[in-house]
């Protein structure tokens, strides 16, 4: 009977998530410490993924070490400081951060409200803010 309780458990505590390709970067273990204990009042939950952190279930993942994006036609908004694209998908809202490298990537799940999906940035400004800046940032419609 043990054997089957130990799978139960393990099958409920997964979650899998890929690292990102530059995530071994030292940047993101400075980043990924930073990282809160809850985001949109979600626990954190462990993950085997380098350069990753997740939170409530539906989890929001953070991932750390992506390419930094170039120019795109995405939306482009500042949070507290740190610019994100908006890539607003029928599953999921994925922000990544512009004008920082590595990019950071935060999915919010489409179970979350998503006027309350930017949330997530503010919770997550540490993360992001510990990233090294480059010169890319959000255009205004002035700028444009």
């Amino acid at each position: 009977m043990l054997p089957c309780c130990v799978l139960l458990v393990s099958g409920c505590a997964g979650l899998d998530v890929a690292a990102a390709p530059l995530a071994g970067d030292p940047a993101c273990d400075l980043a990924v410490r930073a990282a809160p204990r809850s985001v949109l009042d979600g626990a954190r939950r462990d993950l085997d993924a380098r350069g990753a952190a997740a939170w409530g279930d539906p989890a929001v993942v953070a991932r750390c070490g992506l390419r930094e994006p170039g120019p795109t036609t995405l939306r482009c908004l500042s949070v507290d400081g740190v610019d994100w694209l908006v890539d607003d998908r029928s599953d999921a809202v994925v922000f990544t951060t512009y004008g920082r490298a590595p990019a950071l990537e935060v999915t919010v799940p489409a179970e979350v409200d998503r006027d309350a999906a930017a949330g997530a940035l503010v919770d997550l400004r540490p993360v992001a803010a510990a990233l090294p800046r480059t010169s890319r940032s959000c255009l205004s419609a002035d700028d444009a």
